[in-house]
Order: C-alpha cells, then sequence, then structure tokens
C-alpha cells in the first residue's frame, strides 16, 4: 500500500495497475522508455552527478509472471532487442516485468548507443497476442534542473511518530503533463517502505508538485532511509496502439537523499 500523499490531501488508494482506458489488456499494465539522469543531494547544495550516471530504460510490465512469452524493443537501422524477464522487487507493489536497463559514464555513451527516434515494442501475450507499438523519444529535454530537496536539514532528524512534509524545488517548466515521483527504501538493505504511483496510476503526481506528506508511522524510529525524488519530462504517450495499455516516452532527472529518523519522538515539525 502506497502511505505516502500530497501535502493537503487524503492518503493515498492501494496501487492500481497501470491504466487510463476504459478497457484493460489481459496480459499488459504498461510499456514505457525512460532516458534519465540520476544525482545526489548530500548537503543544502545543489544535487551532483556520480559515476556512470546516465541511464536507459525499456520495460514493459506484466499482470502476471507467464502473461508474456517475450518482449524485445528496436528500432528501424537496428537488431531488436530481447527485454529479460524478472521480478521489480525496488517499488511497491512488486511486479512481474520485462526489461532492458543500461548504465553509461556520459550523455554521448547514452545517446550513441540509444539514438533519439521511434522505438517499437514487439509483445507476445498469452491472451492479447502478438502487439506491436511504437512510441517516439526524441529532443533531449530533460528537466531544467534535477530535483533539488529544500528541507534536508529537517529530513535528518525526522519524528517518526508525526507527519513529515518533504519538500523540493519546483520542477521548471513542469506542467499537468509532467511527472514527479518519490520513493523511500530503507538504506541499509534497500527494502522498499513506500512511493507514490507512477505515471498515469490513480493520484499520481504531476509536474506542478513540490511536496509530499510521509504520514506517520511510515518510518521507524532510529533508521537511515534513501529517499529517491524523480521529474519525467514526458516526450511522447502512444494510448492507440496497444488497446488497454498506454505506452510512454520521457527524459527523467532523479536525486537520491538521506532521510534519517530519531530514536525516539522529538519536537513538532
Amino acid at each position: 500500500m502506497n502511505v505516502l500523499r500530497k501535502a493537503g490531501s487524503s492518503v493515498f488508494a492501494v496501487f492500481l495497475l497501470f491504466f487510463v482506458c476504459s478497457l484493460n489488456a489481459a496480459d499488459v499494465s504498461v510499456y514505457a522508455i525512460y532516458k534519465r539522469q540520476v544525482y545526489f543531494q548530500t548537503n543544502e547544495g545543489a544535487p551532483v552527478l556520480k559515476c556512470c550516471p546516465y541511464v536507459f530504460d525499456a520495460i514493459v510490465e506484466l499482470t502476471s509472471s507467464n502473461s508474456i512469452s517475450s518482449a524485445m524493443i528496436g528500432m528501424s537501422n537496428s537488431p531488436a532487442r530481447h527485454l529479460e524477464n524478472g521480478f521489480e522487487v525496488e517499488f511497491l507493489p512488486l511486479r512481474w516485468v520485462s526489461l532492458a536497463c543500461a548504465v553509461f559514464p556520459d550523455q554521448k555513451a547514452l545517446d550513441t548507443t540509444w539514438p533519439e527516434g521511434d522505438y517499437t515494442f514487439s509483445i507476445f501475450g498469452a491472451t492479447d497476442g502478438a502487439i506491436t507499438s511504437t512510441v517516439n523519444l526524441s529532443g533531449n529535454d530533460y528537466p531544467a534542473q534535477a530535483p533539488h530537496i529544500q528541507n534536508f536539514a529537517e529530513a535528518q532528524s525526522v519524528d517518526a511518530s508525526r507527519d513529515f512534509t518533504l519538500r523540493w524545488d519546483p520542477f521548471v517548466g513542469g506542467t499537468t503533463n509532467d511527472f514527479c515521483f518519490v520513493l523511500i527504501k530503507k538504506a541499509r538493505d534497500e527494502t522498499p517502505v513506500s512511493n507514490t504511483p507512477f505515471i498515469d496510476e490513480p493520484n499520481a503526481l504531476d509536474g506542478t508538485v513540490a511536496e509530499i506528506v510521509i504520514p506517520a508511522g511510515t518510518l521507524s524510529p532510529g533508521e537511515d532511509y534513501d529517499v529517491y525524488v524523480r521529474f519525467d519530462k514526458v516526450a511522447a504517450r502512444n494510448p492507440t496502439s496497444y488497446p488497454g495499455v498506454v505506452g510512454h516516452a520521457s527524459y527523467a532527472c532523479g536525486t537520491h537523499v538521506s532521510l534519517k529518523t530519531i530514536s525516539g519522538p522529538g519536537v513538532s515539525r
């Protein structure tokens, strides 16, 4: 269950699978490609890039462990590449995916391997059959800045028994067509604790949101957490090629930042 909420709103409902159409597909809940840049914020200053911070992701989210037999992604001028089936344990709820992920030391290396253009997904479903769908990822329109946590100092001594509001600088140029995402994991073993809904899920955060409330009781006292805040500038959506499923392409920047809870009750925030 997702327990993060926007400031001033009610607790989010239980996660639902991706859908925006009235007809839901049987085998797949989403397919998407992302180019993203990964930053780290270690103080109140600006986030910084570290080693191999440029990432490409192509993902097909399955409705069950064997709902598709295989999936591939390709471009017109290059051979299609098979996506690897696996179990996604980084987000809640845990889910089956078919995935390709690659990291690069710089933007040039990323763009050379995965250039701009039309990407075609070929998905072979147990019920839906063979589906081919294309999404365009072009423009290198990354968010103008990585997420910067405004109340970094407060986040280093959080009272887990009280609501805590995490704030970041506004997504410059972010609109309701864009997307924000927040993930909280335990730092010691990377166990996911909570996350906001992903793009086009009910109650997902759009590009105009600049804070979330972590409700009392979500975190444990005396624990270190890694918080990941991500901005996605949506480049394209394809709601028609795969009935009941929306394909996405986006450019993203995400920032990892520490959050620490105190061992006992503290002052109100």
